[in-house]
């Protein structure tokens, strides 16, 4: 017997590609060899000593990025049905099967829906690339872990943030940084002086006045890393040292990331901004905008969004300082206990619970079960909010690491979603006290 392995396929020559394109109806024959050619000049592929199309990492990148959305979304831009059915809709227009307008309308449709998809999950493509090219994203996923557990993350696991320092390494007095030779301890006769046979040579080993150096500049990047490999979301955050981050009770109703809240240590000011839509701007509400804060945003439905009319954004940020003792609190509906006067808010005190925004004149206060870690305000109630004619927010809890959930968790899991505190459900009873 002859033992042996299974080899992968060989890699592909310019006639074996063409063969390929041919069979599946991408490109004529006028334009093959500009596809190959062009695969080349941007670096998806190149040519190896065998004169075979090699892939190279951008290549490898961009497949397994749109591969990790495509069964997702219904679309995998690395298989050539796509381009084929295009192809095919031009052949029947030239042959006065189909009607140009039709097709181009089909067309339109399907491309715009491959960039909203391909916006949608910009993440997916990012993680795909930093796992091949050393870039933001890969310092963020080394950087060390400044607090674990930060905030929720979209897929439902939480967030770390870590930070990477710049330059600590090399500045002197800076903490955790090397002091570098002659930053500690006395100095013997071994200065420039001492080397030339100068006063403090001959001083009986004095020290040489040392020379004043540049003071080095040190600069700090901070990261929202998921831990959970299926998902792997790297979101840089505001880094400057006068900034404190925190995490703020509320979900963000576009993306499903929690929200945070920025506080300026040099003017006393908060604000808030969803991490994922910071750094992926959603350009049907923000054409053109790079970056974006909630004081910003022009969601309709979105407590937090300030920049639905004029002035709205200096006003959310200004509004920011009475937003409950736990750092921040979001409305979930209005208290019935004073008549609808105050608004039931989510507050961790230190445990969480819901209390009314006019405590402690109004002491409606629901505590929440022992074995939730975390909080956040979630969509509307659609079962609730009709029942009682008002708007009703369900909350997002994490629980526990190996909390009994009473069956209400898939496993693996740690977040509900979705849980009411209006009555339409018996989550929280389920949970225990």
């Amino acid at each position: 017997m002859t033992e042996s392995r299974t080899q992968p396929p060989p890699l592909l020559s310019e006639a074996d590609l063409i063969s390929a394109m041919d069979r599946t109806g991408i490109g004529t024959d006028a334009t093959m060899h500009e596809h190959i050619s062009k695969i080349q000049i941007r670096k998806y592929a190149i040519k190896n000593a065998d004169d075979r199309l090699e892939p190279c990492k951008l290549g490898i990148a961009l497949i397994e990025g749109v591969q990790r959305f495509a069964l997702e979304e219904g679309i995998d831009l690395s298989k050539p049905q796509m381009r084929a059915e295009m192809e095919q809709g031009m052949a029947a227009i030239v042959r006065g099967e189909q009607r140009q307008d039709v097709f181009l309308q089909g067309a339109l449709a399907t491309v715009q829906r491959c960039y909203a998809a391909l916006e949608r999950n910009a993440p997916a493509l990012d993680a795909a690339l930093g796992q091949h090219f050393a870039g933001r994203a890969q310092v963020g996923r080394v950087a060390p872990i400044h607090a674990a557990a930060f905030s929720s993350c979209r897929c439902g696991a939480s967030f770390d943030l870590r930070c990477h320092v710049h330059g600590a390494d090399q500045a002197p007095g800076v903490a955790g940084a090397d002091p570098g030779p002659g930053g500690r301890g006395r100095g013997r006769g071994r200065g420039r002086g001492a080397a030339r046979g100068g006063r403090a040579g001959r001083a009986g080993g004095r020290a040489a006045p040392r020379r004043r150096e540049a003071p080095a500049v040190v600069r700090q990047e901070r990261f929202l890393v998921c831990p959970n490999g299926a998902c792997g979301l790297v979101l840089p955050v505001p880094s400057k040292h006068t900034t404190t981050l925190s995490a703020y009770a509320h979900i963000c109703p576009i993306c499903q990331c929690q929200v945070l809240n920025v506080r300026n240590a040099e003017t006393g000011r908060d604000h808030r901004l969803c991490p994922y839509c910071f750094n992926y701007v959603p350009q049907d509400l923000h054409p053109g905008l790079a970056e974006l804060r909630c004081f910003q945003c022009a969601h309709t439905t979105c407590p937090l969004a300030g920049g639905r009319s004029s002035g709205g954004g200096s006003g959310g940020a200004a509004g920011s300082g009475g937003a409950g003792r736990s750092g921040g609190s979001s409305s979930l509906t209005p208290c019935g206990a004073c008549g609808g006067q105050g608004s039931l808010v989510l507050r961790q005190n230190p445990r969480w619970c819901v209390q009314c925004s006019r405590s402690p004149a109004c002491q409606n206060t629901l505590w929440l079960p022992s074995c939730v870690v975390a909080a956040a305000v979630d969509g509307l109630c659609g079962t609730c909010g009709p029942r009682l004619q008002c708007d009703v927010r369900t909350l997002s809890l994490r629980l526990a690491t190996g909390h009994n959930a009473g069956a209400l968790l898939a496993v693996g899991e740690d977040t509900l979603r979705g849980v009411c505190i209006a009555g339409c459900n018996d989550t929280l009873s389920r949970l225990g006290g």
